[in-house]
């Protein structure tokens, strides 16, 4: 029954946690990079657009209360919001680039949202680019061999973490 097996010959126990990006299928790489390319165009964007609105209408800006309906207020919460959001988005690309799939469906659903959000602002250049960045994602995160990856085999607890 017992071998001279030492311990370090055996299997682990467990599966590794995460899986290594090299075993990640190509369309997961390419969502991944589109999603770093349209989260930076689109926070630089926001943030140039945002300044350059402040600065050319500062006067007409002036003429406005301080109160609720100041489009100041307005637009610089949107636009932090917009690169709050691109920053997440890149963040659950590096998850997903590590092996994480909560991140996978997390982008998939960030992506879904950008589209959104993308077709509501749809007369201005910007979101329309978003909007077909985030198609473009959503596209490569459903294709089979993506489907099968992000459904891979059950790991242990604990595994998917987006750090």
């Amino acid at each position: 029954m017992w071998s001279n097996q030492r311990v370090t010959d055996l299997a682990p126990p467990c599966p590794p946690v995460g899986t290594p990006a090299s075993h990640l299928p190509g369309p997961v790489y390419a969502a991944v990079v589109v999603t770093w390319v349209a989260s930076a165009l689109t926070a630089g964007l926001t943030v140039l657009f945002t300044v350059a609105w402040l600065l050319l209408f500062h006067t007409v800006v002036e003429g406005f209360a301080g109160g609720s309906g100041n489009p100041q207020r307005w637009l610089i919460t949107a636009a932090v919001v917009v690169v709050a959001l691109s920053g997440v988005a890149a963040l659950l690309a590096r998850a997903v680039l590590r092996g994480s799939r909560r991140a996978y469906w997390g982008l998939l659903g960030l992506s879904l949202l950008a589209v959104v959000g993308g077709l509501f602002l749809v007369f201005f250049v910007l979101p329309l680019f978003l909007a077909a960045a985030a198609v473009a994602v959503i596209v490569l995160l459903l294709l089979p061999p993506s489907r099968s990856w992000a459904r891979g085999p059950a790991t242990s607890v604990g595994s998917g973490s987006i750090a």
